[in-house]
């Protein structure tokens, strides 16, 4: 009965109370999703004068379609969205309410009026920065819950490129103003950094991605939101070896171009992969690669998108733990972004016909001598036996072997605008009380399975809030947690003692966390020794 009064939007105010506290009871919820997942809307109903607080996510998705289907009518368009409007912003239904309905206003609803005064390429990638990376996440978004209705994305889709080839028009203009500045990027920062910076170089990063990473940090450090021109071709050989070396140097093979980087700086860097970042690592100056998000493009293509949100979340997850392991600078840098080409057909490839020899990639050309197609844009990168690289003055992909989807390597500001954000650890320092590893000298050589953690609580209390600390030991091994201890309560003058086992590893490293904000407090590496165990016989 209440469904059908929603249905019909003349429900009574009573039963409309009480569905809305059935709705924000998280006991009685699964109740009301198993009778909404079998209630089915009577055919005839009006999908537009349904109750905004409704829980029928079909419903959503038929008014989708119908806009989609219309979305060449901007009157009716506009009108279905503010109807949607009491829905889409409900505080009482908003568990019900499709988060893809934002990427939908944002997309209907973008301004692109502010590039008709962009006169230069600085102002084009301003206003990228400042707003059109919003619509290419969007878009994303709308390709990773729809990609398989085609009725729905290949509208969207029409609208989205129609905006971007204004963008892409007024980029273009202003080829000739391009200047790279990725070369040597890393030996440079480091050199003129202080201990205490770690760098994460991502794989394929484009600025919408780190745009979000930076708003879910957003009020727990100071970020500035840098960006960097990417080289040309704008794929990972070429520009990982930008940023790494620098000088136009192409180098293959990735340990190299981290050997190249140490030359350079002379510096002590440790090298990890952002997936082994544990509270026991202690380095002056940490670089950590994360290919992921290239790696699962290239693999699965336009399939991989369903898998964005995890990277962005590992990446969120990875710089809370640098800024609680106390590094005062955490960089989040890449070699080039993406496009994505979305449903794509035949036709809308581009024609890689190129005089002379001629290596043909998905987004660019590289040849011996030059070319005159004047759609496609010069750069001179000598690579090999070839001398140009071309881009074509598009996001179309040209004609090429391998699947479509996720591609990089031209030059669209999706590609070439890369991030260079800091997050820097300036949060004031919260008095407790100092908790640490009390016996660090005889943890280094350990006879037996078993070994002992002894924490010690010292300092003198300065109030209330720093005579007792609730803290926890993390265990890790071969860059993987081993587990952990219960949340352990010390107050000052407090000595605690805890036993564990090596579980089968050589060593082991132990950090101390403080139990609520999980900032480290101390850490040891613990080393099993080498000498037979004779449990006191001798």
């Amino acid at each position: 009965h209440i469904f059908k009064g929603l249905a019909n939007r003349d429900i009574e105010p009573e039963l409309l109370t009480l569905y809305h506290k059935w709705l924000d009871s998280n006991t009685h919820v699964s109740k009301l999703e198993a009778y909404a997942d079998t209630y089915r809307v009577p055919s005839g109903t009006d999908i537009w004068k349904i109750h905004p607080d409704h829980s029928f996510t079909n419903i959503d998705k038929a008014q989708l379609r119908e806009i989609a289907i219309n979305f060449r009518d901007k009157p009716f368009v506009e009108h279905k969205l503010k109807t949607l409007n009491a829905r889409i912003n409900s505080r009482k239904a908003a568990r019900y309410v499709p988060a893809w309905w934002h990427d939908v206003i944002t997309l209907f609803r973008f301004d692109n009026r502010p590039l008709a005064t962009c006169d230069s390429l600085e102002k084009v990638a301003a206003f990228y920065k400042e707003s059109f990376h919003k619509a290419d996440r969007a878009m994303r978004n709308i390709y990773a819950e729809f990609l398989q209705h085609q009725e729905i994305v290949a509208p969207i889709q029409e609208h989205y490129e129609n905006l971007n080839d204004e963008l892409l028009q007024h980029w273009f203009e202003y080829f000739n103003e391009y200047k790279p500045n990725q070369q040597g990027y890393l030996p440079k920062l480091i050199s003129e950094s202080e201990p205490g910076t770690a760098i994460i170089v991502g794989d394929g990063i484009r600025y919408e991605i780190a745009a979000f990473v930076a708003s879910k940090l957003k009020g727990k450090c100071e970020i500035s939101k840098n960006t960097l021109f990417a080289d040309m071709p704008s794929e990972t050989e070429h520009n990982m070896s930008a940023l790494y070396a620098g000088n136009n140097e192409v180098i293959p093979i990735h340990k190299d171009r981290e050997k190249k980087l140490l030359e350079a700086t002379a510096k002590d860097i440790t090298f990890k992969h952002l997936s082994s970042l544990h509270g026991g690592i202690n380095a002056d100056y940490l670089v950590l690669t994360y290919k992921d998000i290239d790696t699962i493009g290239e693999t699965l293509q336009m399939s991989a998108i369903k898998l964005f949100q995890e990277f962005e979340e590992e990446l969120i997850k990875q710089i809370q733990l640098l800024l609680n392991m106390g590094y005062k600078q955490i960089y989040l840098v890449t070699d080039h972004g993406f496009v994505l080409t979305g449903l794509l057909d035949e036709a809308a490839k581009i024609d890689p016909s190129a005089e002379g020899k001629k290596e043909v990639h998905e987004r660019f050309i590289r040849t011996v001598s030059p070319q005159p197609n004047k759609d496609w844009l010069k750069f001179e990168r000598p690579y090999k036996e070839y001398r140009f690289v071309y881009a074509a003055k598009n996001h179309r992909p040209f004609k090429s072997k391998g699947v479509y989807g996720f591609a990089h390597g031209g030059f669209t500001p999706q590609e070439i605008i890369i991030p260079c954000f800091v997050f820097s650890n300036t949060a004031p320092v919260t008095e407790g009380l100092e908790v640490n590893i009390e016996n660090k000298a005889e943890l280094g050589d350990v006879t037996g399975e078993w070994y002992k953690i002894k924490l010690a609580a010292c300092g003198k209390s300065k109030d209330l809030f720093s005579s007792a600390r609730r803290v926890q030991i993390l265990l890790y091994a071969n860059n993987l947690s081993q587990g952990k201890s219960h949340i352990i309560t010390m107050e000052q003058g407090m000595t605690e003692a805890f036993e564990f086992s090596f579980s089968g590893h050589n060593e082991v490293t132990a950090v101390v966390v403080d139990a609520e904000s999980q900032k480290q407090l101390d850490s040891v590496n613990i080393k099993k020794s080498n000498a037979r165990d004779f449990g006191g016989l001798f």
